[in-house]
């Protein structure tokens, strides 16, 4: 199947999904389900999570400080301004690293004493492996302007319906081979998960991003000679 252009109609969507089911050997009614199941969730406009913020000072031991007071160092930058240290506290922080959608999610950072409200994206992410609680995050800015200045945002791979594929049901595997998938954005919202239904899929079968339907605003990034990845296939056990 050709890829489904970034904000392609539903008309032009079933037509390639009706092209695509036929050539697995599936029947019609399988591209209504891929239609309203293998999608692309998004994040409404404005869901973003507000997340008050401290200034820190960059000094020895200063890091450690922070931690044991509950608080997490971290660090805004990009969009060639200035850095600026923070830290954010620890239980705020909590349910939202937790979330598969942590990196693709724009969230607004509330600096002390009234100096405004930053949006950025979380990007790196520090873990202790002993307590499995953050240690350090950096934030880079979101621009104003995402057509002047698109960002690459890396979106989660779910996967849904494994037990009503026919190949799991035989007693194959249900393959995830990406776990996230890069996109350059160019307009909100932005894609929170690449959703993907594994219902259909016999032994052998796998779906490609291809054949999923992208927002307008969001271009996917070859990784290597990547370009079309198969995102999940069933697979024999013990592959």
């Amino acid at each position: 199947a050709q890829p489904a252009r970034p904000g392609a109609s539903t008309t032009e969507t079933m037509a390639l999904l009706a092209r695509t089911t036929r050539a697995r050997g599936l029947g019609a009614g399988w591209a209504s389900r891929l239609l309203s199941r293998t999608a692309v969730s998004t994040v409404k406009p404005g869901d973003t999570t507000l997340l008050r913020v401290l200034s820190r000072t960059v000094a020895k031991n200063q890091a450690g400080r922070e931690r044991r007071a509950g608080r997490v160092p971290a660090l805004i930058y990009g969009l060639s301004q200035h850095n600026i240290p923070i830290s954010v506290n620890a239980i705020e922080l909590r349910p939202y690293f937790r979330r598969n959608d942590f990196y693709n999610r724009v969230l607004e950072l509330e600096l002390p004493d009234g100096a405004g409200v930053i949006r950025a994206l979380p990007r790196e992410l520090e873990v202790d492996f002993e307590t499995m609680q953050p240690n350090y995050v950096t934030f880079l800015r979101w621009p104003e302007d995402l057509e002047k200045n698109p960002q690459m945002v890396p979106v989660p791979v779910q996967v849904i319906n494994e037990d009503l594929s026919p190949g799991v049901k035989a007693g194959h595997f249900c393959y995830k081979i990406f776990k996230t998938w890069r996109f350059k954005v160019f307009k909100e919202p932005i894609i929170s998960s690449i959703v993907v239904d594994a219902g259909p899929l016999n032994l052998g079968n796998g779906i490609k991003l291809s054949s999923l339907v992208i927002p307008e605003g969001h271009v996917s990034i070859p990784q290597g000679q990547l370009i079309d990845p198969t995102l999940v296939k069933v697979i024999k056990s013990g592959n």
